[in-house]
């Protein structure tokens, strides 16, 4: 084992987080051998390498199923494909039963399908290892599964914006499956992805090629001038500037898209999920008076803000968009002032300037650039202690930021976005308790209620990527949840309710159901645990107890009884988990 858990008790959604190497020097000497084979392996001849590729890719695959959060594993398997490509190693297969390339094909086509669908789900370094092992895939592999590739290709170009060398590699791999697969193969990939390449064409890479600069020079007297006097001479030169590394991004995605057919390229301005410049409201809600000593000239923000965020969020000038940044934390500061003064004459104000700002808000606040992730990060924390207070209680900002939460927690592709979302609804519900009263918070959970209503519906939702976020919501607030007794004693049947009735609908083979099945696994472990530590509670009858669907009262016996009947469900881990917890919280029955 590489890795072991550091602390059990805390529930997170990235998968490294909570955990540390077994030996941290053996941990370093294992990524500093993994360098060391790819520069090796790189240089050498290729064919040294050929009778290799099956024994070698056999043991690294199975090691990195054993321990998938290890990136040393996804480079040396991104480096084996690479020499496959080289060695055109699986050209003319055909799927021959007699092939002595079937067993290494068959392994690697498995493994990528598991792993287009699983590097969603991680980020920073092990996000991009994975992401360059599919960039590395030889064309004959990849081309049945080029609809699976779509979300990884679109996460790739979105991460690119702060990291361009994935971009240029991502690519390069577009570039060379276009020559080697059919159009009508790679035309659903190129529709998918093109609209991810249009915010590196808008921004400034090229700032003038050829700058014209002028040197002033002083030369020798000529015969006809005096000697004592000596003449400035003009001289003009253009000094050709070096090309920056965006600009050749964007030069070779021009000459990309010219080889591509008419109807492909209109997608590029088509598709895609871009912020929208309209105005969002008729009316002008936030207006700023420039304090100058004759005069104060007022400034409409509202009609700016749309293209501010624009800049925030997708412009590849690092300087442009730090100051757009900046120029958005003050912005957020006078906002608040002002709705708080207007709430009481005029309830939601803003809330329609809000409901466009709060999503762009948490993508700033998980953002890779230090400098942003300074200004927004502690920036919506704070945002969710605000509208967790009694002052804002049922607000309708209050509701929009509980639904842009669960928007973000939701997120098909961004797992930073997916991870600050939670973290920042974690922070929301560990404030609406701090911020009550006892008495209050066992007559009214506004707050608690709401969130909870939301992952009620997600259980339930025909999406995988929901039902996976109403299992992500719960483990994320499970641990401020069983602190409270009045929670535990209204909600606690109806959250088993749901989230059994959610593992009753993911029981497709696909990889989707897989993650969706071990976090909702995960959750009622965790709703297990209250039964099993505090079943005294369970045992008494309680008016205020919410009685879901199917349940013949509320008490514990009525549990176990309708965890009995689900035993009879279609989708097999359903079934095995709700035998498990039968057979485990029956034991606490009185009697």
């Amino acid at each position: 084992m590489f890795i072991t858990a550091i602390e059990d008790d805390i529930q997170v959604l990235d998968p490294e987080t909570g955990l540390d190497p077994c030996c941290q020097k053996d941990f370093q000497v294992f990524f500093n051998l993994v360098d060391l084979f790819c520069d090796l392996v790189t240089s050498a001849d290729p064919d040294l390498f050929e009778k290799w590729i099956q024994p070698f890719l056999h043991h690294v695959v199975l090691q990195s199923l054993h321990q998938p959060i290890i990136s040393g594993f996804y480079k040396l398997i991104a480096v084996s494909m690479q020499l496959c490509v080289k060695l055109q190693y699986f050209k003319n297969y055909c799927g021959d039963l007699s092939d002595h390339r079937r067993p290494c094909y068959l392994l690697l086509s498995k493994f990528l399908l598991g792993l287009l669908a699983h590097c969603k789900q991680y980020k920073g370094d092990l996000q991009v290892s994975c992401l360059q092992a599919i960039l590395e895939t030889p064309a004959e592999l990849v081309q049945p599964l080029i609809p699976q590739a779509i979300s990884a290709f679109q996460v790739m170009f979105r991460l690119g914006h702060s990291m361009l060398s994935l971009a240029q590699q991502a690519l390069t791999t577009l570039e060379q499956w276009c020559q080697l697969l059919p159009a009508e193969d790679m035309k659903p990939l190129l529709t998918a992805v093109l609209p991810e390449l249009d915010p590196y064409l808008q921004s400034s890479g090229f700032e003038g090629d050829i700058e014209e600069a002028i040197d002033w020079e002083l030369i020798k007297p000529s015969k006809n001038l005096s000697k004592n006097r000596t003449t400035k001479l003009i001289r003009k030169t253009l000094i050709e500037r070096p090309e920056t590394e965006l600009s050749k991004l964007q030069r070779r995605i021009v000459i990309f898209l010219g080889c591509l057919e008419t109807d492909t390229c209109l997608s590029l301005i088509e598709g895609g999920e871009k912020v929208q410049c309209d105005v969002w409201d008729s009316s002008q809600h936030l207006a700023y008076a420039i304090p100058f000593i004759d005069m104060k000239p007022s400034i409409n923000i509202d009609n700016i803000l749309p293209r501010v965020i624009e800049l925030c969020l997708g412009c590849s000038d690092r300087q442009t968009r730090i100051v757009a940044c900046e120029f958005l934390h003050a912005v957020i500061m006078y906002m608040l002032g002002t709705n708080l003064k207007m709430e009481v004459s005029k309830p939601g104000y803003l809330s329609k300037m809000f409901s466009h700002m709060v999503m762009p808000l948490l993508q700033l606040g998980c953002d890779s650039d230090q400098i942003v992730h300074q200004l927004y990060h502690p920036l919506m924390l704070q945002l969710a202690h605000w509208y967790s207070s009694a002052v804002q209680l049922g607000s309708v900002h209050t509701q929009i930021l509980i639904e842009t939460l669960m928007d973000g927690i939701t997120h098909p592709t961004d797992t930073a976005l997916r991870d600050y979302s939670a973290k920042c609804l974690r922070e929301f519900v560990i404030w609406s308790i701090k911020q009550s009263r006892a008495k209050d918070l066992e007559k009214s959970q506004t707050n608690i209620k709401a969130v909870l209503k939301k992952m009620f519906s997600l259980c339930v939702h025909p999406s995988p990527t929901k039902r996976l976020g109403g299992a992500l919501v719960f483990n994320s607030i499970y641990s401020v949840l069983r602190e409270e007794r009045s929670i535990l004693e209204i909600f606690w049947l109806e959250i088993l309710y749901y989230l059994v009735s959610n593992l009753a609908m993911t029981d497709g083979p696909d990889s989707n159901s897989v993650n969706v099945n071990s976090q909702v696994v995960l959750a009622l472990d965790h709703v297990e645990r209250v039964f099993l530590e505090k079943s005294a509670l369970f045992t008494q009858v309680n008016s205020k107890r919410r009685t879901p669907p199917g349940f013949l009262g509320s008490c514990l016996v009525d549990v176990v009884m309708w965890l009995l009947h689900q035993c009879s469900s279609s989708a097999p881990d359903c079934r095995h988990k709700c035998m498990h917890m039968v057979c485990r919280i029956c034991l606490k029955l009185p009697g």
